[in-house]
């Protein structure tokens, strides 16, 4: 695991967040100024999916991950334990940027938010990451992936900009 000094762990926060969150919450937003998609297919599939993807992105650098649990025959939201006990030397996560990663059963989160992060990352992983036969079209729904990105953004502020007393960056929508 990387160190990063506390100016760099700044400027990745501020500088480099700034352009994964534009593309987290450039769908949402555009979709509460009810953003005319007609004749614009490409610029709301291109949205949505950059909605999606970094949901993915966000979830991944919290350690975290959706799974589908056969048991519960359900999507849950877990500890991504590979990933937070075996980083590459150039993987980031929230930690190392001054923040901490969550711990299932210890956020505000209810069981349907968990389920609808976890429900999206699949659907993110997918459907995006690489090519599938496999698709949960109730995760792919606009009201879906808008809610989703604001849980993300929700934890975000939680566990690392209001650990290292900033405001989150301001996104350029």
């Amino acid at each position: 695991m990387k160190e990063l000094p506390p100016g760099e762990q700044k400027d990745y926060r501020q500088r480099h967040f700034a352009h994964r969150l534009t593309l987290l919450h450039c769908f949402a937003s555009r979709r509460v100024n009810n953003f005319d998609w007609n004749f614009k297919g490409d610029l709301f599939r291109c949205a949505k999916d950059s909605a999606l993807i970094s949901v993915r992105l966000f979830l991944s650098a919290m350690g975290l991950k959706g799974d589908f649990d056969q048991a519960r025959k359900d999507f849950v939201l877990r500890k991504n334990t590979a990933l937070r006990n075996c980083r590459k030397d150039d993987d980031i996560l929230i930690d190392q940027l001054g923040g901490e990663l969550p711990d299932p059963g210890s956020w505000s989160l209810s069981a349907d938010d968990e389920r609808l992060l976890a429900g999206v990352y699949k659907r993110a992983d997918k459907e995006l990451a690489h090519l599938t036969a496999t698709f949960n079209d109730e995760f792919n729904k606009e009201e879906a992936v808008d809610r989703a990105s604001r849980l993300v953004e929700r934890l975000l502020n939680e566990y690392l900009y209001a650990r290292v007393n900033e405001k989150m960056p301001d996104i350029d929508v």
